[in-house]
C-alpha cells in the first residue's frame, strides 16, 4: 500500500495553480517527475494541467476546483 505524504501551506488567492503546484514540491521535499500530474484531491480527481495559468480565485469561480485541496499523481511502475 502506498503511503501518502501531506502538507498544508498558505498561499494568496491570486496565486496561480502553477505556483501552488511548484510550492507543493518544495513543501513536500519531492522531486518533480516528467509525467507528474497536478490534480484535485477528491473522490474523483480531476487533472488541472490545462488550467495551471488560472489563479485560485479564477479556478474556484469557474468551478474548475471545488476547494483548495490538491494532489500530485506520479506514474508508479507496474506489471
Amino acid at each position: 500500500m502506498n503511503e501518502l505524504e501531506k502538507t498544508t501551506f498558505k498561499v494568496k488567492i491570486h496565486a496561480t495553480l502553477q505556483q501552488v503546484w511548484d510550492k507543493s514540491y518544495k513543501e513536500l521535499k519531492l522531486e518533480r517527475k516528467p509525467k507528474d500530474v497536478f490534480q484535485t484531491a477528491s473522490a474523483q480527481p480531476k487533472s488541472l494541467m490545462e488550467h495551471l495559468q488560472l489563479t485560485l480565485e479564477q479556478a474556484r469561480d469557474r468551478k474548475v476546483i471545488e476547494n483548495f485541496h490538491f494532489g500530485i499523481a506520479s506514474e508508479t511502475g507496474g506489471a
